[in-house]
């Protein structure tokens, strides 16, 4: 059982460990696209949804994958990871910030971004009315690592 599903059935939460992998490689030799109302959404944590693009969690590769978040939820408890992180804005009122920060910073609209470094604890909210759309892309392995 991998770290993230180990750690996750003992906080009583269900999770995909492994983003389900796009049809396409990391570079395709054909064009790809997926038009928004075809999206395949996978459930990631309760009440967000991700797509992958490529790679997955837990998996040792590149990942790149968009997450749709509920109005009001949090996009998981915090939590670090083993490799730093790129997080796009694509629509919604986004909130990301890092555990010692003194309140969890600026609203992130359409069009944000912010890199996240390895190993520091942080957390996301997606604030509302409508849902949170983010692209993230770890250039190296994605995981998941609960804080206390």
């Amino acid at each position: 059982m991998s770290q993230l599903k180990t750690i996750l059935a003992g906080l009583g939460l269900a999770a995909v460990t492994s983003l389900p992998v796009a049809a396409q490689d990391r570079f395709p030799d054909q064009m790809v696209r997926t038009p928004a109302e075809n999206i395949p959404w996978q459930p990631l944590f309760p009440g967000v949804e991700a797509f992958a693009l490529y790679g997955g969690l837990d998996q040792g590769v590149a990942t790149a994958f968009i997450a749709r978040t509920d109005p009001g939820q949090s996009m998981a408890l915090p939590h670090t990871h083993s490799d730093g992180y790129w997080g796009f804005i694509l629509a919604g009122n986004h909130q990301h910030w890092e555990m010692s920060e003194p309140d969890q910073g600026p609203i992130l609209t359409a069009g944000s971004s912010w890199y996240q470094p390895a190993d520091v604890p942080h957390a996301d909210l997606c604030v509302g009315p409508e849902h949170c759309i983010t692209l993230v892309v770890f250039e190296e392995r994605a995981d998941f690592i609960p804080v206390q």
